[in-house]
């Protein structure tokens, strides 16, 4: 059975390419179009190995769904990407628990170190 992430994007093109991605290094992907959407495909039962979310949606922001995680799945490993690179921003979502912060435009190459070092 393949590992499965959940990919939390809301920009629809992004989102493509990164579960393209994933999908190719043997990856099976569950999509989320913002962070209530994200909670509620955690909720399903489904299990997952791994949340990959963008920092910036509406509804719900990846810091408060890393915040959620981390309180009812403490053991699933949230990888935060952005385009965003202000220091006190990386350092809230590092110290509310995300295991990294993958800055955007990323290549392929770091995605996977970076999902791969997350498991």
């Amino acid at each position: 059975m393949a590992t499965r992430i959940l990919v939390v994007e809301d920009d629809g093109g992004i989102l493509k390419i990164v579960v393209s991605m994933l999908k190719a290094a043997g990856y099976e992907c569950q999509e989320a179009g913002d962070g209530l959407e994200a909670l509620a495909v955690l909720e399903s039962g489904k299990g997952f190995a791994l949340v990959l979310s963008n920092l910036m949606m509406p509804n719900l922001d990846g810091i408060r769904l890393l915040e959620r995680v981390k309180d009812k799945y403490p053991d699933i490993p949230v990888v935060i990407t952005s385009s965003l690179y202000e220091t006190s921003v990386v350092l809230t979502a590092i110290r509310n628990g995300a295991y990294d912060y993958l800055l955007k435009p990323f290549e392929r190459p770091q995605l996977l170190n970076t999902v791969s070092r997350a498991l």
